[in-house]
């Protein structure tokens, strides 16, 4: 990478990282076009230098650079765990928030907090304009995670699910069953098969359910497991608080824990997560004419 691309990528980045006054005016000025002033530049820095690499290894280099760029962000937002990740958030003006911790108390958010979460919206946007070029040019960005250590668990993993999907429909039967034993192996270790819905199932029909939720869509499979009561199951017998349980499930699907959070708390009718970007409450009735089917 030359200078010059250097230098772009480091400009859009180092919004992020440094937190004077003038910065956090900025992102908490109603008045400020995001997508404009933020996200386009980003895109179109992005997409530009990805052009001008002549290999799909000097792409993948490019986004790598790119994934650990953004890797100081993993530890700042980890500290404002209890705001992004616990309870509820709720906007009460387009850049000002209100949380609702899990004992119900209600607090609106300070100034630097309020910076937080909308810097955090934010780098979600432009976290998948990195995820939509791997996309693009059939990079795994797991992979990539993973070589530089970086755990996009704090942040939305729509794009992720769709890179998932590409590489689903491609692999061959052989892996797409591997992975559908690896994860009736891990849900046995948490009860699954002693669920009352479960065991009421043939042996064939027990397999039929672990295919369905391992290869339909995580807000289809986070629907099956509250129709069979897995969830309640799982916070009841298995993990203290809901953070280890995001942690767990993510891990299974590999997938961000942002993305089963979301996906968990839309089942509840009166919770204030997004119902655009997290659909399980509109799976409910496909999962149990399903599971209907097999019994």
């Amino acid at each position: 990478m030359n200078t010059k691309e250097l230098e772009s990528c480091l400009h859009i980045i180092g919004y992020w990282l440094n937190e004077d006054k003038t910065v956090i005016e900025k992102i908490l000025n109603s008045e400020t076009r995001i997508v404009k002033h933020f996200i386009e530049p980003f895109s179109k820095e992005l997409n530009a230098n990805l052009l001008n690499k002549g290999t799909i290894k000097a792409k993948r280099d490019l986004i790598k650079f790119y994934v650990f760029e953004f890797w100081e962000l993993q530890g700042f937002y980890k500290e404002y765990d209890e705001i992004l990740f616990t309870g509820s958030l709720c906007n009460y003006s387009p850049v000002f928030y209100e949380h609702t911790n899990e004992n119900g108390t209600v607090r609106k958010l300070n100034e630097f907090e309020n910076y937080v979460v909308n810097s955090w919206n934010l780098f979600d946007m432009l976290f998948n304009e990195i995820q939509v070029c791997c996309i693009k040019y059939k990079i795994d960005f797991f992979k990539v995670c993973n070589e530089l250590n970086f755990s996009p668990e704090y942040f939305d993993s729509g794009i992720s699910m769709a890179f998932e999907e590409m590489q689903k429909e491609n692999l061959p039967p052989q892996q797409t069953e591997t992975k559908t034993d690896k994860l009736k192996a891990e849900l046995g270790k948490y009860g699954f098969f002693e669920l009352s819905k479960v065991k009421q199932l043939s042996e064939p029909n027990k397999q039929s359910l672990i295919e369905l939720i391992s290869t339909n869509d995580l807000p289809y499979s986070i629907a099956m497991f509250e129709y069979l009561v897995f969830l309640k199951h799982l916070k009841a017998e298995h993990f203290t608080t809901d953070y280890k349980l995001f942690k767990a499930v993510a891990k299974w699907f590999k997938v961000a824990e942002r993305a089963v959070k979301g996906n968990i708390y839309v089942l509840n009718e009166h919770s204030k997560e997004n119902r655009t970007r997290y659909t399980a409450d509109q799976q409910k009735k496909k999962v149990q004419m399903d599971y209907e089917e097999l019994k």
